[in-house]
């Protein structure tokens, strides 16, 4: 008889089962599975067998999916079936095993719902190999970072010039970060005068493959322009058609620097240099040389050395000149009497040396000194020693320097202040005698395999190390650095040795990993949902609480899916634009519906930003926010249409809201010390932000009621700036908390006004404040026309478009703007306001961007109107 598990897997075969059906599953080499609600097999093909190690589907049949092929008793922690029975939605992972030869393979798993009576009863599982595709991306990442780690700038294009590379060298050398330069054009970092070149040189690497060792110039992001060798190389692609050109930029300016340096030195040096050919003939030498003969420039080029030295002389300067073209031994400093153009002997000291050219001996050079001016040049290098070592004791880090010995032959005053050595016995004791007060057997045993100095000797390369120790109950931390110094001959002679305390410095780092443990801490505090989504793949790594408390989920079945998968169908594909946008700008925002755990749906506002190789999204629920605010809208309609509801809506706004609206707040105030312990500061500052709205909204419908309903107004003079300094009273912390610049005039400007002049000021530089980028500026003029003053509010915001700029004064009627929102009222009161003073209002655009909001007072009118 067959068992149950037996029945159960019969009961499913027909699903897959079928000569034709089993033939064709069988003949694929993805692995196809087939399990019920209680995750027991119903069918397996023979690609799942194989890989498993199996002969026949009855050894599988009927058992437990994770018990056959993993040996575990709970379901693998990275399965999607469960997801799939629940949600009814296909799923995908990717996963990783390791084989018994030791060998990781990955799968991309899809899992599938098959439905019976409308409910899922069963998941088809595919699994594909795809080792060798994530094997190829990751030498693709590795070969991404081996450029990343190159100090050359390298960027590639393809053939229509747009950039599709660019490393991190190219970034420190021109400036652009990867992400504002891909797909611009590489004519942005080329001086407009050599665009003409690089196009040439462009279509020769497209003809020839490649173009080496090119010295031109390119441009920083800054307008600097930047000496570069460029190499440029075709690419192909994998059938081995052109695809693009790969280039090479290393950055020439330091060389650049030194030519100079070098053609300075020469041109200035106190010697004189000298430089001659195989014969002997002078070729090529500096001012001073050309003083020291007595000879023109004219004269000396051409003319045989010889010429230049006493009789006596001259036979043993060639004979050693001879033997240095030879590349035999030769003294390369000595002295000899040398003839000026004059008759006058003068004693030198000439030191030699041979000029090489692919490896052969082309010529000498020689650097001749006046021997009259040594005795002043010593009492120069003894005045400059001196001086160096004035600046050596007026620096912080203890500095001393160490021969081949170990012994300290040099020391400035950090050095003597930091050692308990006296002063007068420092110099010709071994470093470690000195440092750490070890006799050569310690020195040997604890610390000869770690001495830097001992290191920078052998390997003749600056080495570096931080060590720390405890004093006085504190933990010092300190850099020390073995800086090797050489002769002319390239031996390393001695070693600066060079310590830094950076206590200081490792204290500020431990107090950054404070901070990010406590970013931590409010990232799980925050009532806002927040996830960290890849960037490349769209896959949510992490979530703070709020999200999982939100929506339902846990943060297991949240993390490893893609972004926006939970908003509704209508609105996902709005949501993956938005994603998109995201990568290529660094920012977004949108509101989107999303769907709760267990069916509900919040509506939530999103913001977007980038992170490195993440992006973080931030949702807010404002569900009920926005169900007020149809409401509201709704309730606003109906007023629009009776003058007796309008009135009523005021009455109520003025005394039956008002009321419990200061209780409210009045209870919030009691209650913030209480909600501070409870670690719920942001919901109340949240709900004392809406509180504040909300009595705004209130306030400037009750405005606007009084001012539409106003029939006698009583007009006096006085000074608009006078009114100006008190309305900015009112405002100045809402400026400073977008760092915004408000200028006012000067002077006097007198009209006859009534109060409610104080609402138009109020409301047009509330706006351009709410407006205004942060850190922007809003400017307040006002002109004297003669009978009448006219008013500009002017902004840098985002302006409001001319099929807007008369119907924002509308009740209820604004211009979308973004994030910032209004009651829709404000600048009804202005209009109503200003014509109640006879005056006129519009929009003009700001040059420079931003709106001008002009306004007209007649100076004089009569009491009553």
């Amino acid at each position: 008889m067959k068992t149950d598990e037996g029945r159960r897997a019969d009961d499913g075969a027909p699903l897959l089962r079928g000569s034709v059906a089993e033939g064709v599953l069988d003949s694929i080499k993805d692995g196809v599975t087939l399990a019920d609600r209680e995750y027991r097999l119903v069918y397996v093909n023979r690609a799942v067998l194989d890989s498993f190690g199996f002969k026949s589907r009855e050894e599988v049949l009927g058992r437990i999916c994770h018990e056959v092929f993993f040996e575990r008793d709970e379901p693998c922690e990275w399965c999607r079936c469960k997801a799939c029975f629940e949600t009814g939605e296909p799923q995908h992972n990717r996963v990783a095993f390791q084989g018994d030869d030791g060998v990781t393979r990955y799968y991309d798993l899809h899992t599938y719902p098959y439905f019976e009576g409308g409910e899922v009863t069963h998941v088809i599982e595919v699994a594909k190999d795809v080792t060798e595709e994530a094997n190829l991306l990751s030498e693709l990442e590795r070969l991404a970072a081996i450029a990343d780690s190159s100090a050359d700038a390298m960027m590639s294009v393809d053939l229509e010039g747009r950039v599709v590379f660019w490393n991190k060298g190219a970034e420190s050398l021109f400036g652009y970060q990867r992400e504002e330069i891909l797909g611009r054009h590489y004519h942005v970092i080329v001086p407009e005068e050599l665009r003409d070149e690089a196009e040439e040189m462009r279509k020769e690497a497209l003809k020839a493959g490649f173009v080496r060792n090119y010295e031109t110039y390119r441009l920083r992001k800054d307008g600097a322009e930047v000496p570069v060798n460029i190499t440029l190389s075709l690419v192909r692609d994998e059938k081995g058609n052109p695809a693009g050109i790969a280039g090479n930029m290393k950055d020439l300016t330091e060389m650049k620097r030194l030519e100079e340096d070098y053609r300075n030195l020469f041109e200035n040096a106190r010697d004189g240099i000298s430089i001659t050919d195989r014969e002997g003939t002078l070729v090529l030498f500096n001012p001073q040389f050309i003083e020291m003969t007595g000879y023109s420039e004219k004269e000396l080029r051409g003319m045989h050395l010889s010429k230049l030295i006493h009789p006596r002389d001259r036979e043993r300067v060639l004979a050693y000149n001879r033997r240095l073209m030879a590349g035999k031994d030769a003294p390369r400093s000595y002295e000899f009497r040398m003839l000026r153009k004059d008759g006058r002997v003068m004693d030198v000291e000439v030191t030699a040396s041979p000029i090489v050219h692919k490896g052969e001996i082309v010529g000498t050079q020689g650097i001749l000194r006046d021997m009259s001016e040594r005795g002043r040049m010593e009492l120069e290098i003894i005045e400059t020693k001196r001086h160096l070592e004035t600046v050596l004791d007026t620096i912080e880090e203890a500095i001393c320097v160490i021969d081949p010995e170990l012994r300290i032959i040099s020391f400035n005053e950090a050095f003597a202040e930091n050692v308990s050595t006296p002063r007068d016995e420092i110099l010709g004791k071994t470093c470690y005698e000195v440092l750490h007060g070890y006799g050569e057997k310690e020195f040997k045993e604890d610390c000869m395999g770690r001495c830097i100095v001992r290191e920078a000797f052998e390997t003749g390369r600056a080495v570096e190390s931080v060590h720390h120790h405890e004093a006085d109950g504190y933990t010092l931390y300190h850099e020390s650095r073995a800086l090797p110094s050489r002769d002319h001959l390239g031996e390393v002679m001695q070693v600066v040795y060079v310590v830094k305390d950076i206590t200081e410095k490792k204290e500020m780092e431990r107090a950054l990993q404070e901070s990010e443990e406590k970013y931590r801490s409010v990232v799980e505090s925050s009532p806002d949902m927040i996830f960290l989504v890849d960037r490349r793949t769209g896959v949510i790594v992490d979530v703070n609480r709020a999200a999982t408390q939100l929506l339902g989920y846990s943060k297991e079945e949240i993390i490893g899916t893609v972004s926006g998968s939970r908003v509704v169908p209508s609105q996902r594909k709005a949501y993956e634009e938005q994603l998109e946008r995201l990568r290529k700008t660094g920012s977004y925002k949108g509101e989107f519906d999303v769907q709760k755990k267990g069916g509900g749906v919040v509506t939530v506002e999103v913001r977007g930003a980038l992170l490195g190789d993440y992006m973080v999204t931030i949702g807010r629920d404002v569900t009920e926010r926005r169900k007020a605010e149809r409401m509201l809208r709704e309730y606003a309609s109906e007023l629009e249409h009776s003058n007796r509801m309008k009135d009523l809506f005021s009455d109520i706004m003025r005394h039956d809201l008002l009321n419990p609206l200061g209780v409210i707040k009045n209870v919030c105030e009691l209650l913030s010390d209480d909600l501070k312990k409870t670690g719920a500061e942001e919901e109340l500052r949240i709900l004392r932000r809406n509180l504040d709205k909300i009595e705004d909204l209130i306030d400037s419908a009750t405005r606007f009621a009084m001012v539409e309903s106003a029939e006698e107004l009583e007009f006096e003079p006085a000074d608009l700036v006078e009114i100006l300094h008190e309305v900015l009273e009112t405002l100045k912390g809402a400026a400073a908390e977008k760092d915004i610049d408000i200028r006012i005039p000067e002077g006097e400007f007198t009209a006859e006004v009534n109060p409610f002049i104080e609402d138009v000021f109020s409301n047009l530089i509330s706006n351009a404040i709410k407006y205004s980028p942060q850190g922007g500026d809003v400017t307040v003029e006002i002109d004297d026309r003669g009978d009448v003053l006219a008013v500009t509010v002017a902004d840098r915001g985002p302006g409001v478009p001319d099929e807007h700029k008369k119907s924002v004064f509308e009740r209820f009627k604004r211009a979308e703007k973004g994030s910032v929102k209004g009651s829709g009222l404000g600048l009804a009161i202005v209009k109503k306001v200003v014509e109640l003073h006879k005056g006129e209002v519009w929009i003009e655009d700001n040059p420079g961007g931003g709106s001008r909001f002009i306004f007209t007072l007649p100076k004089r009118r009569g009491r009553d109107v």
